[in-house]
């Protein structure tokens, strides 16, 4: 265990152009995927005590006021160059004029879009008729350009695969933010200590990514140099924002059709089942992602990552998945008290609904890696009417019934997804299908059978709740562990994760395929 953390340790020192110019550099991913990992399960544990913690301390208003507006900073930071910023990472060979065009777009990008965002309080505080918002637009504003600067040197980061300093970035952020908001919020400052907190931890990432992270942005460039950067952010920009409001439009229509409380409760409940998936999926994808383009003149060996990287996040994932569409419930009113029980009846239908999501993000980054960005979008475009017309139509019926038609569609939907990420992708859509199948069977299987146990125990007490999420825990984790055994795919995660795990603690030989 000394001599991985003195290899980690070895790793944390400032990156040059050296480290990220010309072509992709080669690192073993299993070492940064590793190393990643376990810094997102860390960073999900800060997040899921803050989550607690801070439910606790704060009336459920506070994060409805916060996702009214907060989803008009995501959709905006949507817009600000995400897809542009993942061109550094995608791009085969990378030039210094191409990094200064891309930070200084994003910059200008930033303070526009963050001064809209400002300006902007006024009319969304009259779309849902609450005075408050109008303040808390315009601190999200600054908070948004500030945000933004730090972007273009954390892609430099990716692009480097120096996992060890992503890593020490993102748990020195998470705790100064965890820290910052609890101080705050016991100083009764009310929805502000979400926003000082935010506003802490964003200068402490800045202070240590310029640090870590040498580039000069005053490199001479014009912007027919890195049009084909530009042509590549632009389709997954589209991509991104489509996706975003397929993701989060239940929060404009619940913010106007129902009330501030149906908000928090939807934000409460997407918020802790999608920490995870924030914290494990995007992290562990952007890491495979120059290890994709790497790979994109080879599709046999693309395919096989794909088929690995599927896997070790359904491994990772799928018990949590399984645990919350069972006993989501249990878990929210354990974790954040009774006041929330209606968070805990619609948590159980996002974890259906994002059941896909656990199969599908690897296949998408694949796309991606070969030039093909937002490949499924126009199905997001064709469903967004629908998604909009059903969530208007079931928000004053309340916010159960808007996540149960949110799940129908998303479980409809998925198969026209599969369909258009697979078709040209010069990928063997028979292999990964049959890949993805296993993974699939297990979560329907032990799904619906949890879900009939739930009907036939009785639950009465707070132990008896506890005890049964344990069990239930453990016996999926157990029967998926066997489940990978058998499957060539399976074996061949397991093994690296016992040789990664086995690199801190003992690993028991019979646990080993």
């Amino acid at each position: 265990m000394l001599s991985q953390l003195n290899k980690v340790f070895k790793e944390l020192r400032p990156i040059r152009d050296s480290d990220y110019l010309g072509v992709h550099r080669t690192r073993s991913l299993a070492t940064v995927g590793s190393i990643t990992l376990l810094e997102k399960v860390f960073s999900a544990v800060i997040r899921l005590v803050s989550i607690v913690i801070l439910s606790r301390l704060l009336p459920v208003s506070v994060f409805g006021l916060i996702a009214m507006v907060g989803f008009f900073q995501m959709l905006l930071q949507t817009v600000s160059g995400s897809g542009l910023i993942e061109s550094i990472v995608q791009v085969e060979e990378l030039q210094e004029h191409e990094i200064a065009g891309v930070f200084w777009m994003n910059v200008i990008l930033g303070l526009v879009l963050g001064a809209i965002l400002a300006v902007s309080g006024p009319f969304i505080a009259a779309f849902n008729d609450e005075p408050r918002l109008t303040a808390i637009a315009g601190a999200l504003g600054v908070l948004f350009f500030l945000q933004n600067i730090p972007q273009t040197q954390g892609a430099l980061l990716r692009r480097s695969m120096r996992a060890e300093t992503q890593t020490l970035i993102s748990v020195i952020f998470s705790l100064s933010n965890l820290v910052a908001t609890i101080a705050f919020a016991l100083m009764g400052w009310d929805v502000w200590s979400i926003l000082a907190g935010t506003l802490v931890s964003t200068i402490v990432k800045q202070v240590l990514i310029s640090y870590f992270v040498r580039f000069s942005p005053w490199m001479r460039f014009s912007f027919t140099q890195i049009r084909p950067m530009l042509s590549y952010g632009l389709k997954s920009t589209f991509g991104n924002v489509v996706g975003f409001l397929t993701m989060n439009i239940q929060t404009l229509a619940l913010g106007k059709y129902a009330s501030t409380a149906d908000v928090g409760y939807y934000n409460r409940a997407q918020g802790l089942y999608q920490q995870p998936l924030k914290q494990l999926v995007w992290p562990l994808m952007g890491v495979a992602l120059p290890a994709m383009s790497a790979l994109q003149g080879d599709r046999v060996k693309l395919l096989n990552l794909v088929n690995r990287a599927t896997w070790l996040l359904s491994f990772v994932l799928a018990p949590f998945s399984i645990l919350m569409i069972v006993s989501g419930d249990l878990v929210v009113g354990l974790l954040l008290g009774a006041e929330w029980r209606v968070a805990g009846e619609v948590i159980r239908w996002v974890a259906i609904a994002q059941v896909p999501l656990l199969f599908n993000t690897p296949l998408t980054r694949a796309n991606a890696a070969i030039g093909r960005p937002a490949r499924a979008a126009i199905w997001n475009v064709v469903f967004l009417p629908f998604l909009v017309a059903g969530v208007i139509y079931y928000a004053p019926r309340g916010v159960v019934e808007v996540a149960q038609f949110i799940m129908v569609l998303r479980l409809i939907s998925y198969p026209l997804f599969l369909w258009a990420n697979l078709k040209g992708a010069g990928m063997s859509s028979i292999i990964y299908i049959k890949s993805v199948l296993w993974l699939i069977a297990f979560q329907v299987i032990f799904g619906a059978l949890g879900c009939c146990s739930r009907m036939h125990i009785n639950l009465s007490t707070a132990v008896s709740e506890v005890a049964f999420l344990v069990f239930q825990l453990a016996l999926i984790t157990m029967i998926q562990y066997l489940m990978y055994r058998i499957n060539p795919v399976g074996r061949e995660v397991l093994s690296w994760v016992c040789s990664k795990v086995g690199s801190f603690v003992p690993v028991p030989k019979c646990l080993i395929p």
